[in-house]
């Protein structure tokens, strides 16, 4: 169902199955993860082998590159900030409460203000955190009464990206299916993760570039022999720009000749003002 380059190394594996799709992945039980406190309490996961050191790094005489952002990858659990309902669905136990998101993926950077959450439960990106903003409790004072009337000010939401709406992957006729995650792994220091939805096998990859203003979600999606559709907020698509396929409102439909890679590009700053323009 897919195909695995043989250098990569799985980092995370679903243990309640034994029959994955990933057959040519290294178990997560032969594989050691060595962890490094960053600033800020990140933590660094960097794959080891058994019985091996990491190399010394090596000097190369390659040309001068565009350098990525460094990622910091660590997995945590924090309460569901979810609020959608559709969104919140895979969180609420038969009893009504909402679970916490347990064991999420947290990718960031120390040079970056962003903290991007992505979910092996739902398998979907759940939000970008803008971590200058305040937070969504914490309020704000209302501003001096002027001619009578007192306005209150509202802080921007620090959340650049929340997901809301039903799972955002189905098949050509736009029927969701429950997704089902097997693992990631790393492909140039990038996570990618390792899933079904339906008959769709997906391999979803997430990075930051442009000093971490932009966020990059590559999709590479096996078995859409008809293509597939990908559903965003309508708030996300406003800061959208696709490599492939055709928009109707907030779905992108995919052509099964390009499922095999499709790249979402998120603007995470906002827009400059218009310039006012004077008669």
């Amino acid at each position: 169902m897919f195909d695995v380059i043989p250098t990569d190394i799985t980092l995370d594996s679903n243990p309640g199955y034994s029959a994955s799709p990933f057959p040519a992945m290294v178990p997560a039980t032969s594989a050691f993860l060595k962890i490094s406190v960053l600033a800020g309490g990140m933590l660094l996961a960097c794959p080891v082998l058994p019985g091996q050191d990491a190399p010394p790094p090596q000097a190369t005489s390659s040309p001068p590159v565009s350098i990525p952002v460094k990622l910091d990858i660590s997995r945590r659990s924090l309460k569901n900030f979810l609020t959608d309902e559709a969104a919140l669905s895979p969180y609420r136990s038969p009893d009504g409460t909402i679970g916490e998101l347990t064991g999420l993926f947290m990718i960031g950077s120390g040079s970056v203000p962003y903290a991007v959450f992505w979910d092996s439960l739902s398998c979907r990106l759940l939000g970008v955190l803008d971590i200058t903003r305040p937070g969504e409790a914490e309020s704000v004072a209302p501003l001096p009464p002027s001619g009578g009337d007192e306005t209150v000010k509202t802080a921007p939401s620090p959340y650049v990206l929340k997901a809301s709406g039903p799972a955002q992957f189905s098949g050509p006729t736009g029927s969701p299916a429950t997704p089902v995650y097997f693992g990631f792994r790393l492909i140039d220091g990038k996570p990618e993760f390792l899933y079904t939805s339906g008959p769709l096998a997906v391999e979803e990859r997430i990075w930051l570039e442009e000093g971490g203003t932009l966020l990059k979600q590559r999709f590479s999606v096996r078995d859409a022999a008809k293509g597939f559709r990908i559903l965003l907020p309508a708030e996300w698509k406003e800061r959208v720009a696709v490599s492939a396929g055709t928009w109707k409102n907030e779905t992108l439909t995919v052509p099964a000749e390009a499922a095999g890679e499709v790249i979402l590009t998120y603007r995470l700053t906002d827009r400059e003002p218009e310039p006012a323009v004077s008669n």
